[in-house]
């Protein structure tokens, strides 16, 4: 059963493979205990008496609670899966209780240090903060200059929008769809996040994860799936992308996007001439085979995740 349980959390679950292979080391070890000192084959048959044994086994080995803690929670998910598929009748860790682990103090400024901080700063000073914050307050809320203009260095006087930028301008007509499905991206991330077993961070902070690793090692691998969903969706959007282009830039040769291309070769169409001759037609395909690449890596995908849950 214990390999049946690995192969439940790794492809049913998706947990980190360091996850994984700290479930495993721990059950293993169960297992030796129960067969070493209670006499018993396979450690489906311990009791509540049988666990508590074990864990005072690795109190006088000299573990240490948070690594106790973390074993714990192996087998707690470990007679929760046999519990789930009626191996047991009932769960002998139901009443198995963490380990107290050590607290660090916060760490305090001393009265002395408080004071000499503060006698480093010379309040008197209000003209030049008074100023400061005026200028910023009419570079960032004043509607003829803005914040970005005025990082530029353009002045009241220059009215040219920031999209119509020769180079730059392309980023801040990026700026305009990552702005708009931003929200769509976030509601999409936020459900999968919230599917994350509480079991996996509980087992992640046991083992001490801070929370870049909770993220990267824990959370994102469980919703891979949803990311590569939204960026196949969002690559698909960008590559069809039509009306903001088309509508702030005017059409500039330095910001056309394939389907504006299309969009000026089907309304030149009757012009005709060798320029335009065939254009329309093989921008739509360079638009089909563009996208072909991310079909076939997601048929990949779900191909090889149906084929390691064994369909």
């Amino acid at each position: 059963m214990i390999d049946s349980f690995i192969r439940y959390v790794k492809f049913e679950k998706r947990y980190s493979d360091h996850t994984i292979t700290a479930y495993e080391n721990d059950l293993i070890q169960l297992e030796a205990f129960a067969k070493e000192e209670l006499d018993k084959d396979i450690i489906q048959d311990l009791t509540f008496k049988d666990v508590r044994s074990w864990i005072f086994f690795l109190s006088e080995n000299d573990y240490s609670n948070k690594s106790i803690n973390r074993k714990i929670a192996t087998i707690k998910s470990y007679y929760k899966f046999l519990l789930s598929r009626e191996e047991i009748s009932s769960n002998p860790t139901e009443r198995i209780q963490p380990l107290k682990t050590e607290k660090k103090l916060p760490v305090f400024l001393k009265e002395n240090e408080i004071t000499d901080l503060l006698d480093k700063v010379n309040f008197d000073e209000k003209s030049d903060f008074e100023t400061y914050l005026s200028k910023a307050n009419k570079n960032v809320f004043s509607s003829s200059i803005g914040l970005l203009k005025a990082l530029l260095g353009h002045t009241a006087a220059y009215n040219e929008p920031l999209y119509s930028l020769k180079f730059w301008g392309n980023f801040f007509l990026m700026w305009i769809l990552v702005w708009v499905q931003t929200g769509f991206a976030m509601v999409i991330f936020s459900a999968a996040l919230r599917g994350v077993p509480e079991d996996t961070i509980e087992a992640a902070k046991i083992d001490g994860a801070n929370p870049f690793q909770m993220f990267f090692r824990i959370k994102l691998p469980q919703i891979y799936s949803t990311v590569v969903v939204v960026w196949t969706t969002l690559v698909i959007l960008v590559l069809k992308m039509f009306d903001i282009p088309y509508a702030l830039s005017a059409n500039d040769d330095d910001k056309l996007l394939l389907a504006t291309m299309m969009e000026n070769a089907r309304n030149n169409w009757s012009v005709g001439g060798d320029n335009v001759e065939n254009l329309f037609a093989a921008i739509a395909v360079m638009l089909m085979v563009t996208v072909i690449p991310n079909m076939i890596y997601n048929a990949r995908r779900i191909r090889r995740e149906q084929k390691e849950l064994g369909h």
